[in-house]
């Protein structure tokens, strides 16, 4: 008597369905990962821009006061030009954060943030 009646999953169809389930895995955190540091880019640039424009509207000498997050640690104020001056840390780099500011609202260069001209 010969019995076909048997049930359950090969060997080959389980490595098939884990080797899917990682790579979809890898590419999820890939994922995850880049849109955490745009996240963190584009605060950091709203962070400063909010600062400037306290700084412009001030006129004064504030240090340290505009914001202090994981990547944008200090800031200081000019208030004759509403430039401010920035100290990066944490995740990201001053040139990532440099590229990432649209020129239609200022510049980042040697760690000063200039805003753009109204």
């Amino acid at each position: 008597m010969n019995n076909t009646n048997e049930s359950g999953r090969s060997m080959v169809e389980m490595l098939g369905v884990l080797a899917i389930i990682g790579v979809l895995s890898v590419m999820g955190i890939a994922g995850y990962t880049q849109a955490m540091r745009k996240y963190r880019i584009n605060e950091a640039i709203n962070e400063i821009s909010m600062c400037s424009i306290t700084c412009q509207a001030n006129f004064n000498g504030v240090t340290n006061d505009c914001l202090n997050t994981t990547d944008v640690v200090g800031t200081s104020c000019d208030g004759n030009n509403g430039s401010v001056t920035v100290t990066i840390g944490g995740t990201i780099t001053e040139a990532e954060l440099a590229k990432a500011i649209p020129s239609s609202i200022g510049t980042l260069s040697g760690g000063t943030y200039t805003p753009a001209a109204s």
